[in-house]
C-alpha cells in the first residue's frame, strides 16, 4: 500500500447543541483543497468532537441525539466539496464516551483523479475514563483500524490508531494533563492486547487537551496571544497575520514544552502552529476572548513522526465557526506506507509490554553539560495496556451514575419531584416509627 492521506479534525462543541449548518460550515472551510496537493480527496477522515452535550445527558450515555446533527452536517459538508458522483466516504467506526466521540470515515469509491478508495479489513473502538473519581466527565475514545486500496489483493494492510481525548481543564493542572494521557495510552484496550501505542500502528492524538499557554506572563505575552481581537480577518474568519503566532506559542504554551522535555506524549510531534489561540472565545465571535481565561492553543493534534516525514498539506483553525467558545481545529496530513518511528521496545519475555526508549525519557533532557551524559538514569516508562484498564471504566460507570442521578434530581423538575417525594416518605416513615 502506497501513502495514505488523512483529514483530522476535533472540535470541543462546548456542551452545545451543534446546528446541521454550523458543522456543514466548518466541514466545508476545512475539506475545501487550497492547494494542487490537496487536489484529491483524503482517503481518511477523522473527526473527534468533545463536550457533545451536558455532563447530565453524558453520565448516562445519552449522546446519540446530539450526534445526530454532527453527523448529517459532517456529511453535508462532505458533499459540498465532493459531490457523491465524484467521491463517496462510508462510515467505517465510531467511537463515544461520555460526550466524547470519534468518527470515521473512509473513501470508498471516486472518479478523481489520483483519488485512491479505501476498504476496511478490521476496526475496534476503545474508550477510558479520566474525570473525577475516574467518570467520563474526562477521557478518550479511540478507533484502532485496518485499510487497503480496494481490488489490491497484494497490498499489505496498514494499521491506524486514532484517540480523541478531553483531557484535565482549568489553568495550573499541567501534571494532572501529563498524567490523564499516560493513563489513556495505557488503559485504551482494542481487544488485541495493546494500548494506544502498538507496533507498526499509526498514531494520532487529539482532542481538547487543555494545555495553557501560561509559561510567561508578562504583559506583552498576553497582548499578542490577543492580538487576533484587532487583527485584519480574511472572509473566512481567519487573522491575515498568523506567522507570529507559533513563536509565541514556544514561549507559552505548556504542551510545547512537554513535548520538548519529554515529560509526556512521549515521542509525539506537531506541526507548526500558524494560527491564533482556540479557547477561550465569547460565543457567537470570532476573534473576541473571555477575559476569565488566558487565551490558550487547547484543541490539537499530535502523530508520531515517521523517518520519511509526513506531508503537511495544512494545520489550522476555523475562527468562523461560533458555536462554542473553542474554534474547531483541522490537520490535514499525507503519511509515508513506512509504520512511525518506534519510540519503544518490548518488555524481555512480554513483547506486548512496551517501554519508552531511553533516548525518549524525560531524564534524557536532564544531560550534564560537559559530557552530554543523563544527570539520572533514563525512566523507563511503561507503554502497554495496563491492569487498570478494566478498574477505571468499572469505577467509572459508577461515579457517572451517582454524578448523573445528582444531577437529574437537583436540576430537572422532574427530577426534583421524585426528591420531594423521597423526603416525604422518609418523614412519614420517621413518623410512622
Amino acid at each position: 500500500m502506497s501513502g495514505t492521506s488523512l483529514f483530522l479534525f476535533t472540535f470541543n462543541c462546548g456542551k452545545n447543541r451543534q446546528p446541521v449548518e454550523a458543522i456543514q460550515h466548518a466541514v466545508q472551510k476545512a475539506l475545501k483543497p487550497e492547494t494542487s496537493s490537496a487536489a484529491a480527496p483524503p482517503q481518511v477522515l477523522i473527526f473527534g468532537f468533545e463536550e457533545v452535550t451536558s455532563i447530565l445527558d453524558a453520565s448516562f450515555g445519552l449522546l446519540s441525539d446530539h450526534l445526530a446533527p454532527i453527523t448529517l452536517g459532517i456529511s453535508a459538508g462532505i458533499k459540498s466539496i465532493y459531490p457523491s458522483t465524484e467521491a463517496l466516504y462510508v462510515q467505517a467506526a465510531r467511537s463515544q464516551l461520555g460526550a466524547i466521540a470519534t468518527i470515521v470515515y473512509v473513501l470508498d469509491s471516486s472518479t478523481i483523479p489520483g483519488a485512491i478508495p479505501l476498504e476496511t479489513i478490521s476496526s475496534s473502538t476503545a474508550g477510558t475514563r479520566r474525570g473525577y473519581g475516574y467518570s467520563s466527565l474526562k477521557g478518550a475514545a479511540g478507533v484502532r483500524i485496518s485499510l487497503k486500496p480496494k481490488g489490491d489483493s497484494s497490498s499489505t494492510p496498514q494499521e491506524f490508531t486514532f484517540v480523541n481525548a478531553h483531557l484535565a481543564a482549568n489553568e495550573g493542572h499541567l501534571l494532572t494533563r501529563n498524567a490523564d494521557f499516560d493513563g489513556i495510552v495505557t488503559s485504551l484496550g482494542f481487544s488485541d492486547g495493546y494500548g494506544a501505542y502498538k507496533p507498526q500502528s499509526h498514531l494520532f492524538f487529539m482532542g481538547d487537551l487543555n494545555y495553557r499557554a501560561t509559561r510567561a506572563a508578562e504583559p506583552t505575552e498576553r497582548a499578542l496571544l490577543e492580538a487576533s481581537e484587532t487583527a485584519g480577518h480574511d472572509e473566512d474568519g481567519a487573522p491575515l497575520d498568523s506567522d507570529r503566532y507559533y513563536d509565541v506559542l514556544k514561549r507559552t504554551d505548556e504542551l510545547f514544552h512537554v513535548l520538548q522535555t519529554h515529560q509526556s506524549f512521549y515521542g509525539f510531534e506537531e506541526a507548526p502552529v500558524n494560527f491564533p489561540p482556540t479557547f477561550k472565545y465569547i460565543e457567537g465571535t470570532i476573534g473576541t476572548f473571555n477575559q476569565k481565561r488566558t487565551p490558550s492553543w487547547c484543541d490539537r493534534i499530535l502523530y508520531l513522526p515517521y523517518k520519511s516525514p509526513a506531508q503537511i498539506v495544512s494545520y489550522a483553525s476555523l475562527p468562523s465557526v461560533l458555536t462554542s467558545d473553542h474554534k474547531p481545529v483541522y490537520l490535514r496530513i499525507n503519511v509515508p506506507p513506512t509504520p512511525p518511528q518506534p519510540v519503544f521496545e518490548p518488555e524481555p519475555g512480554a513483547p506486548k509490554r512496551l517501554l519508552l526508549l531511553p533516548e525518549y525519557s524525560p531524564a534524557a533532557t536532564r544531560a550534564v553539560p560537559q559530557t552530554g551524559a543523563p544527570a539520572v538514569a533514563p525512566i523507563r516508562v511503561s507503554l502497554g495496556l495496563g491492569d487498570h484498564a478494566g478498574y477505571y471504566n468499572g469505577v467509572g460507570w459508577t461515579a457517572d451514575m451517582a454524578i448523573g442521578w445528582s444531577l437529574y434530581l437537583v436540576n430537572t423538575p422532574r427530577g426534583r419531584i421524585y426528591a420531594g417525594l423521597f423526603l416525604v416518605a422518609l418523614f412519614a416513615l420517621y413518623l410512622i416509627l
